[in-house]
Parts: structure tokens; C-alpha cells; sequence
């Protein structure tokens, strides 16, 4: 891929990604083919900041969880309100990674497809 796309991308997409995967994102997409920033261009990626008003609003339910793509942990998560609320607390701290993670997650299935 082109070296203005790469650093486009990395530009506009920096905050939904783990700050230390950002080197291996860069070398992954110089790598990858140019018919990859069209299936790139139609990702939308989980905004971390929004996965946090979910846990600190609809974390009891579950609804952060869902949102980031962990359907199964979401479930559960409502199920046991939240893992009794002590599950609900934690996730305020580690939701964001979580969603970093996922998105990164993503992107790498993307480009190795």
C-alpha cells in the first residue's frame, strides 16, 4: 500500500488502536495489497471513549461488551447484573484496552485475509 495511505490511515485511526501495536499496523499495511484500503475504507472501528460511556452507563446490562463485538461475555455479564456489580466497576478501568484490542483484532484479520 501506498506510503500517503499508510500514513493516512495511522493518522486517522490512531486512538482505536493499542499506542504500541501502531509500528507493526504501519509495517502490516506498507505490506498489504492496494485492493486492502478499499475493505479498510468500509471498516468502522469501536471508539473507545464511546465502549467507556457504555460501561459506566449500561455496564450492569452488559450493553459495553455487545458493543465492542464480546457477545458472549456481554450476555453473561447481564445475566449476573454485572458480575454481582464488582465485573461492572472493573470493566470502567480495562473497557477501553478491551476495545483497542478488539479493534486491532479486526484490522489484523483484515489485512491477512
Amino acid at each position: 500500500m501506498e506510503a500517503a495511505k499508510v500514513n493516512l490511515f495511522i493518522c486517522s485511526h490512531r486512538e482505536f488502536f493499542p499506542i504500541r501495536e501502531i509500528p507493526t499496523i504501519k509495517i502490516l499495511l506498507s505490506a498489504a495489497s492496494e485492493d486492502k484500503w478499499d475493505e479498510l475504507s468500509c471498516v468502522t472501528f469501536k471508539n473507545p471513549m464511546t465502549a467507556l460511556m457504555l460501561s459506566i452507563f449500561g455496564g450492569l446490562i452488559g450493553v459495553d461488551r455487545i458493543y465492542i463485538g464480546d457477545y458472549f461475555w456481554g450476555i453473561v455479564k447481564t445475566i449476573t447484573c454485572g458480575g454481582l456489580i464488582i465485573w461492572s466497576v472493573i470493566d470502567i478501568f480495562l473497557i477501553m484496552g478491551a476495545t483497542k484490542r478488539n479493534n486491532y483484532n479486526t484490522l489484523f484479520t483484515i489485512l491477512n485475509s
